[in-house]
């Protein structure tokens, strides 16, 4: 059981990556205004031209948490990004809840 949630939980964080690169690379292609003013953060795997990966660094972790829980107005304006926003938040829902439940189900074997 473990196994299986533990495998769940990685494969929700991966694509939880991937969602979040995509929509960087809207805001940074479609909305570069907005990606300066958010301190020009670097993507899981998709780093901005001129940008470094860890140069982005603080500001990308304050863009996943941003992203999880508010849809910026650029974001309501586009169709795209907007249906990217919920299914980044849905997958984190369901990545935390495989998690929470991986945790019960190992200290609930002791």
């Amino acid at each position: 059981m473990e196994l299986y949630l533990g495998i769940g939980f990685f494969i929700a964080v991966i694509i939880n990556f991937i969602l979040y690169d995509m929509l960087l690379s809207i805001q940074h292609s479609d909305h570069n205004d907005e990606w300066v003013k958010s301190g020009k953060p670097c993507g899981m795997f998709f780093t901005p031209e001129g940008q470094s990966y860890f140069g982005g660094y603080f500001a990308r972790m304050a863009k996943i948490l941003a992203w999880s829980l508010v849809t910026e107005k650029w974001m309501k304006e586009d169709p795209k990004s907007l249906r990217l926003s919920r299914l980044m938040r849905v997958l984190a829902m369901i990545q935390w809840g495989l998690w929470f439940l991986f945790i019960a189900v190992i200290y609930g074997r002791k």
